[in-house]
């Protein structure tokens, strides 16, 4: 199903999902059980709290994020995103050799990396943030998501990365044709939606984009089998390929986050 392009982002947009995510507002996943009366009329014992599970991966960094800190060391850049960025340290060891760190979960959408991204990105105190992410709204792991939506999740992430002086990197969604755990969706024409308006974000707001979709996709509109062996993830041919596209944009973020100081 194609989405519809949404319009103009507001700080209200990011302001209210940050203040969502600080105070936690949105519980509809962890419902409260209600005591059931005794049979003698006496209030029954308060049950323990279920242990909610940890929707959006924010104790997944966590002791790694700690021990960053803890060594008064900043990297120079973080890569945050889901399975594609996740795996990409092990297809690329080397590209993460210099001071770069990786904080990418596999079946993650723009909304449960909203909720993590600044104590897993920017709180990290990088120069520069290469984002990427959508593929998973596209599939709806997380759920019914339309285009309104994910351009909101990015464009407050961005906001978050701007307010604290760090510079950020877009990544477009890669092609897919279709996904293995979602056989009935129909993705191609939602990842070019998506794909035209953060190109269109990236014009407007002065970011860097790097196009992962244009530079891996076939006439059909999937990703180039050279790149992939289930038609979604890269191989290793294709993390070179990321990798190499990459390479050149970030120096240059890096250079100019070095340059202002």
């Amino acid at each position: 199903m194609a989405w519809s392009l949404s319009g103009e982002a507001t700080d209200a947009v990011a302001n209210a999902a940050l203040v969502a995510c600080r105070e936690g507002k949105d519980h509809s996943s962890w419902p409260a059980k209600k005591s059931q009366p005794s049979g003698d009329g006496a209030s029954p014992a308060p049950e323990p709290a279920a242990e909610p599970a940890d929707w959006a991966g924010l104790l997944r960094y966590r002791p790694a994020n700690a021990a960053l800190a803890a060594t008064a060391c900043r990297p120079e850049l973080v890569l945050i995103g889901d399975s594609i960025i996740e795996a990409w340290t092990r297809a690329e060891p080397q590209f993460f050799a210099h001071n770069s760190v990786n904080r990418g979960i596999g079946g993650q959408t723009s909304a449960q990396l909203l909720l993590r991204f600044r104590q897993d990105a920017v709180v990290l105190g990088p120069k520069v943030i290469l984002l990427l992410v959508g593929t998973n709204d596209i599939a709806k792991n997380a759920g019914a998501v339309d285009l309104a939506s994910y351009c909101e999740n990015m464009q407050a992430m961005v906001q978050l990365a701007r307010a604290s002086g760090v510079q950020i990197v877009l990544g477009t969604i890669p092609p897919a044709i279709t996904f293995y755990w979602r056989q009935m969706t129909q993705p191609i024409d939602a990842i070019r939606e998506a794909n035209a308006w953060l190109r269109d974000f990236a014009r407007h707001g002065q970011l860097e984009l790097i196009d992962y979709f244009a530079a891996t996709v076939v006439d059909d509109g999937a990703l180039d089998p050279r790149f992939s062996h289930d038609g979604v993830h890269p191989n290793a041919a294709g993390y070179a390929a990321m990798t190499a596209l990459a390479l050149p944009v970030l120096a240059a973020a890096l250079e100019r986050a070095s340059a202002a100081g």
